[in-house]
């Protein structure tokens, strides 16, 4: 079934896949994903590297934008000689390398933003997060929404919600905004959690950290992709840090 995309003046609503999102009075728009797990034993297979990266939506309009790029992405779809629609999820580390050029190619003049922080475990200092992994990735969100030059205030914030646990997540989305937001400084005005699987901005999120860290590990396509979005981490709108 193809995917529509429809308005109101305080929701984003597509149907089916994208369910309804509620985005009034939201100044913007993040999707968080990350790549690579939180664990520190990296002689156990650990991974070296982690990823956290948040696309930053100032309009509903370019969130709808985007979606309609996606759509016709997926509608265009060769497989086996035929034009057939994708439906399969669009994840860095499980789609083909053709499909993920297309994907970059096609999301090149989307209007969005990336903030990304990254972690080399081997050079992490911090004697709490080494010994607590558990908070590593809370830490991460809290610092890619916190320390943005105040380019990010009342957004709504999504993130993967399939991993709760490995998020840290003990509290729920309140717990998140409570941990982020400060007296003087309100990022967060609302967070959720959503399936990847079924949004279409949550998988962008994906396939930008999958990407990066493909480019960490030396992968020469993950470079490629890269180059595609490294303008939009640019600041003071977005965010190009390797955190020690």
């Amino acid at each position: 079934m193809q995917m529509q995309v429809s308005w109101n003046s305080s929701s984003c609503e597509t149907v089916p896949n994208e369910g309804r999102l509620q985005f009034k009075n939201a100044r913007a728009y993040v999707f968080i994903d990350d790549s690579g797990d939180a664990g520190m034993k990296l002689e156990q297979g650990s991974s070296k590297y982690i990823v956290m990266a948040a696309c930053v939506f100032y309009s509903r309009k370019s969130i709808v934008e985007f979606l309609s790029v996606i759509d016709t992405l997926r509608n265009r779809h060769i497989s086996h000689g035929k034009v057939i629609r994708y439906s399969r999820e669009f994840k860095y580390s499980k789609t083909k390398l053709a499909l993920k050029d297309e994907y970059f190619n096609a999301i090149k003049n989307c209007n969005f933003y990336v903030r990304v922080i990254f972690i080399d475990k081997n050079d992490l200092y911090s004697p709490h997060l080494r010994s607590n992994p558990e908070d590593l990735k809370m830490y991460m969100i809290k610092q890619v929404l916190t320390q943005t030059r105040g380019k990010i205030t009342r957004a709504k914030v999504i993130i993967d919600g399939k991993d709760k646990r490995a998020f840290g997540f003990s509290g729920g989305a309140e717990y998140l905004r409570k941990t982020v937001n400060s007296k003087n400084h309100h990022p967060i005005q609302s967070a959720e959690f959503a399936d990847s699987k079924d949004n279409e901005l949550i998988q962008l999120a994906d396939m930008i950290a999958g990407a990066v860290h493909g480019l960490l590990r030396g992968n020469p396509d993950s470079e490629n992709h890269v180059r595609t979005f490294r303008g939009r981490t640019y600041q003071p709108y977005g965010t190009w840090w390797h955190f020690q």
